[in-house]
């Protein structure tokens, strides 16, 4: 069971999304356990990383690009929740 403090902490950004895109946040707060934990530094056993490990592909996009880059930190936050990929670009270019 993930610690309160963690639920509390993605709350807000799980709820904007799911308002936005019209999904149950409940189901969002479901799968963000099942698969992280709420542990936004979670890799799964296919090497998948973030709260909701389905990012994956997103990552893939960059596999090449990210070693190279002067991404030291990755955070997940609003803006990654609601366009990964933008977002991640955003990131790269800095």
């Amino acid at each position: 069971m993930p610690a309160e403090a963690s639920i509390k902490r993605f709350s807000p950004i799980i709820d904007l999304a799911s308002r936005t895109h019209g999904v149950d946040a409940a189901l969002v707060h479901a799968v963000v356990s099942a698969e992280s934990g709420y542990n936004p530094g979670a890799i799964s056993r296919t090497g998948a990383r973030g709260l909701m490990t389905i990012c994956e592909r997103v990552f893939r996009d960059f596999k090449f690009k990210l070693p190279g880059s002067r991404v030291q930190k990755f955070s997940v936050t609003a803006k990654m929740v609601e366009s990964p990929t933008a977002e991640l670009r955003r990131l790269l270019k800095k």
